[in-house]
């Protein structure tokens, strides 16, 4: 039963964010904003730390959040899938870590 709510409360937020129009550039634009980088600086490749934490968020909440697949993200960002999913798992680190949250 519980899985089934925890289930159920996840669609639910997907549904609603996609519904306040959350999508990739929004999530960008927000990554963006919080990390005062510019948007092309943190889609381009490279490992500086900056750069990394704010991808590392974007692809979290990408695919977490409103439900992009892996695939999908690694075409847009040029990377490997199980560089997003490694993204995805640090991600989720800096969001706890850092108190960040996707919606303004």
């Amino acid at each position: 039963m519980g899985l089934l709510s925890e289930s159920e409360e996840t669609f639910d937020r997907k549904h609603r964010l996609r519904i306040l129009g959350y999508d990739f550039n929004k999530i960008l634009d927000r990554v963006s904003s919080l990390f005062n980088l510019e948007k092309d600086y943190i889609t381009k490749r490279g490992r500086d730390k900056g750069r990394m934490e704010a991808r590392d968020l974007l692809c979290y909440w990408c695919v977490r959040e409103i439900g992009i697949t892996m695939a999908d993200l690694a075409k847009m960002l040029d990377m490997t899938i199980s560089a997003v999913s490694y993204a995805v798992q640090r991600g989720e680190k800096t969001t706890k870590e850092g108190c960040y949250n996707l919606e303004i």
